[in-house]
Order: C-alpha cells, then structure tokens, then sequence
C-alpha cells in the first residue's frame, strides 16, 4: 500500500485549494442570503417606516447570490472531478509501470483470479472516495461551519442548538461504520466469486457442452448469484441506514432551529427576520449535510481498494534494471547459459550456442523449454547463473535493447487488436516501413498487395481470432522479425502452421543471418539444427546429453548439461 501515490501532491494541492475557496465563498453566499433575509423580513415588519427601496434591494441580493452559488456548485464539480482523475490517473501509470517491469511468472500469477477486473473496480471506488468524498466533504464542512457561524451571529439560541443537533447525528453515522464495513467487504467477496467463476466458465463453455455439464454449472451461478443478491441487499440496507441517518440530521436540525425561533420570538429574543434567515440558511446548507451520507459509504468502499490494489505491488518477482548504460555493439549473436537455475524447470544448466548457429531444444512438457526462451530474453531471471548476450551478462543490457537483438515467436503471445501491419510493428517501437515489410515478406505474408489474405489494413481482432490459426502463426513469426534481431528465439513454432507457413519457417531458419533457438518436436525441424539440446522434466541427478547433430557439413561441440 506504501507504494500507492501520495494523497496530494501539488497539482492536487492547487486544485483543493481552489475547492477550499469555493466552499468558504459558498458559506459567504449562503450567509448574504441569509442576512438579506433578515433585512427584508425586518422591513416588512416596519412596512411603514420603510422605501420601496428597502423591500426590494434585499430581493435583488439574494438572487445575484444565489446565482452565485449555482455557478459556484457547478465549478465545484467540474474540480472535484479534476482531483479524483488525477490521483486514479497517476495510480493507473504506477500500477502499469509496476506490472511492466515484472517477470512473465509474475504476470501469470497477477492474471489468475479476478486480479485485473478488480482492478478496474478498485480505481474506480478511489476516485469516487477523493472526488465525492473526500473533496466533497472538504466543501461540504466549510459550508457547514460557515452556516453555522453565520446562524450564531444572526441568533447565538438557534446557532448553538443547529450545532449540538449537526454533531449528535455526526456521531450516530460514525456508530455505522463496522456494519458499512463488514457489509461492503462481503458484497466485495461474493462479487469476486462471481465474476472469476463467469470467467473461467466463458472461456471453457465448449467444455462444459462437451461433458454435459450445463445444468451443473448453471447450478453454481444461481448459488453465488443468489449469495450476491442477499449482500448487495444488506449492503443497501447498511448504506441506506446512514443516508437516512443523514436526511434525518438534516430534518432534526431545521426542526430545532425553526423550534429554537419560536422559543426565542415567544421570549422577545428574537425577530422573525431572524427566524426566516435560519429558515434560509439551514435549507440551503442541508444539501452539503445530505453528502456526508455517502461520505462514509465511499470511505469503506475506498479502504478496501486501497488494500487491493497495494496488494499488487507486493507482486513479483520484478525484472531489476540493467546495471550499465553502454548498448550493445557490433552483435554476433552468441549466447552462452553459465550454471542456470530456474524455479522448478532447469537446474545447473549450462550450454553456448555458437554465432549463427542453429540451435534445436527439445524435452517432454514441463522439462523447461519455454523457460529457458524466457530467460534469454529476460522475461524472468534466473535465481542462480548468468546468462551471456557475446560474453556479456544480459543483466547489464537495457532489457528494451536486449529484447530488439533477442527476439521471439510465441503462440503463447497472441495477436492485439488493430491491424496486421500494427500487429507487426508491435514487434519493434523503432522498426521502419522498410523494417515492417522485409518481416512480413520473409515470414511470407504480402503485406502490400490487397488482394492478399493478410494485406496491411486487414483488421484483427483480439487474440487474432478472425484470423486462422496458420495465418495467425505467420504474422506473430513476423512480428519476431520486425527489430531485425541477432538471436530469434522459436518457441515450438510448427504450432499451427499452414503450408506456406511452414515454408516460410524453414526458409527464415536456413538464411536467417543470426542464432535461432528454437524449442521444436519436429523431426524436419530437428534436422535442420546444428545442435540439439535435450531438456529432462524434474531434478534428476544424472547429466542429460547435448546431442551431437550434423547439419550442411558442420558439427557442433558435445556438450552436457545437469537437470
């Protein structure tokens, strides 16, 4: 939670400023009425000793002023939403930066659940809480203490009693707070619940089909649904207790000052000119009273946002920032594991694969192919070793450069939503035109022609779904060939290739200029490497053999590796 932005910094700072001023210049406005009020109510008693000038003047006062307040109320809002858009936007760009720099295992811990849809709940419940809450309940109190004030000049009686009245129910609202709470966090819960069942089951519904399991599931939907139902409703119940308690402070305290008046006036301590001023003052004070209703709904729903999304930033493990600013130099394109050690997957591994090499790496689900794809490009660290980039440690290259010289192609990493020339830009911010259409011609897609299946404009969906699963394969190879990379990392890239696909596969491995590490099952694929790495699931203590494999002549070295 510590990592969240500071409530106010100097951007907010101006803008509460300005709010402070608008609520004291709203109490000011308030008080003229009333005051003017009193001044017309008291010549009309004196009808006869006063001008026309008199009556009228009053009239014209209160309606500049209540003119006032209309545009005061109305540049209010606009600066209670200024304040709590700023503080979402700058938690928004916190929280993005913070997943940005985390390892793909991190990621794929943060997605599971309803992590990511909460998110967008939680922000929402924070600018709620600085904008209708706590900014509004900043104006809301000057405009009180100014009423007040203004109450206890026109008549201390009827002043202090509106006073006394405005903090019993103060603190009768307070006395809600634990059943508020407790009522919004299960609503919370059972939401959660809710939500990650709907999207687990969306996603597998031809599953669900397949083994007749409707009836079961729609079972379960009612069960949580009903739940949420029954928590919503005894969260409205709470909630609607404290705007009742509200309404009813609001009530009680122009009871007890109109009460207050007719003591006074029965007592000679008072004139109805200042009567019908308190009338005034305290109906036009009531609204900002009415807001302190919600203040304490949108102060537990912000409580418990806040503690969600501090939660993420306790997320990890992070990718730590490179220890050196020199960028890479004249690429040959070597890269050498030293001692690697990673989470479950590969232990002790060590391997080099030679310049222009082409590596194959093979090894049954789970034996750490991908994981060691993902270590070349620094999508996650390693706990123990290094990993070198042409003798050096990729540690100290910054990760967007090392990502441009090591590049992948994963079905793992889908297709965005927008176009296939956008879809392969995405592999490089600094690629050309020229860059995009050289990628896009190897990976044998003819980006310009548009009579071509895979012309630039055509639009993709998310996760490329209108597109088949082979031209989705060839734009996501193009997409790895976009930064001109010295090492493209294939992460079982036979996967879904159409024919023209595959063609194109083995013609990027055959001429591509740098080192290609690919994890593959496929025997032709195989038999197009100059070396093959075979991974073994698990910690087993005996060393697993680095095939031997001839490939246009050349043999590359033995080498051995432990698992």
């Amino acid at each position: 939670m510590s990592s969240l932005p500071q409530l106010f910094n100097r951007t907010r700072g101006t803008i509460l400023s300005q709010l402070v001023l608008n609520g004291f210049a709203q109490a000011a406005a308030i008080g003229g009425i009333g005051l003017a009020l009193k001044s017309q109510f008291d010549a009309m008693q004196n009808a006869a000793n006063s001008s026309l000038t008199t009556l009228v003047s009053p009239a014209i006062i209160m309606a500049g002023l209540a003119m006032m307040i209309a545009s005061l109320k109305w540049r209010e809002r606009i600066d209670m939403e200024r304040l709590g858009q700023d503080y979402v936007f700058e938690t928004r760009m916190l929280i993005f930066s913070h997943i940005n720099g985390m390892s793909a295992n991190g990621i794929e811990e943060l997605r599971k659940g309803v992590v990511m849809l909460r998110f967008v709940n939680d922000l929402t419940a924070l600018r709620q809480w600085i904008s209708m809450g706590i900014a509004s309940a900043i104006v809301a109190a000057i405009i009180l203490l100014g009423a007040l004030i203004f109450l206890t000049v026109i008549n201390p009686m009827i002043g202090l009693v509106s006073f006394a009245v405005m903090l019993a129910g103060v603190m009768a609202i307070l006395l809600m707070g634990k059943r508020v709470d407790r009522t919004i966090r299960e609503a919370r819960r059972r939401r959660g619940n809710i939500a990650s069942n709907i999207a687990e089951k969306l996603g597998n519904m031809v599953m669900i089909q397949a083994f007749g399991q409707r009836q079961t599931e729609r079972k379960k939907l009612r069960r949580q649904s009903k739940s949420l139902q029954n928590a919503m409703i005894e969260r409205a119940s709470a909630t609607g207790l404290v705007r009742a308690l509200a309404y009813l402070v609001t009530s009680m305290t122009l009871v007890a000052a109109m009460g207050m008046g007719a003591y006074a006036i029965y007592n000679g301590a008072a004139t109805m000119g200042e009567i019908v001023a308190a009338f005034g003052i305290v109906s036009l004070a009531a609204p900002a009273l009415n807001g302190f209703g919600r203040l304490f709904e949108y102060w537990k729903d912000a409580t418990v946002a806040r503690e969600k999304i501090g939660s993420i930033f306790t997320k990890g493990p992070a990718i730590s920032t490179s220890t050196s600013r020199e960028p890479l130099r004249k690429l040959r394109g070597e890269l050498r594991f030293d001692n690697i050690s990673s989470g479950t997957a590969i232990e002790n591994f060590s391997a080099r694969a030679a310049a222009g090499s082409v590596i194959a790496v093979k090894g049954r689900s789970g034996s750490g192919k991908t994981t060691l794809l993902r270590l070349a490009q620094r999508l996650i660290d390693p706990d123990e070793g290094a990993i070198y980039l042409d003798d050096r440690n990729i540690l100290s290259v910054r990760t967007g450069e090392l990502r441009r010289a090591i590049s992948i192609a994963s079905s793992l990493m889908p297709l965005m939503r927008g176009t296939i020339w956008s879809n392969i830009a995405y592999g490089c911010a600094k690629a050309s035109n020229s860059d995009i259409q050289d990628a896009a011609r190897i990976a044998g897609i003819m980006i310009n022609n548009p009579d071509a299946a895979l012309h630039g404009d055509r639009v993709v969906h998310e996760l490329g779904t209108n597109l088949s699963a082979g031209e989705r394969a060839r734009v996501i190879l193009a997409r790895a060939l976009a930064s001109k990379p010295k090492v493209l990392l294939l992460d079982e890239p036979e996967q879904n290739l159409d024919e023209l696909g595959i063609a194109a596969l083995r013609r990027i491995i055959k001429t591509f200029s740098g080192t290609v590490i690919m994890a593959t099952h496929d025997a032709q694929l195989l038999a197009m490497a100059d070396d093959i790495w075979t991974l073994r699931a698990g910690h087993q203590p005996a060393l697993s053999l680095i095939e031997n494999h001839h490939h246009q002549d050349r043999i590359g070295p033995v080498r051995f590796s432990k698992y």
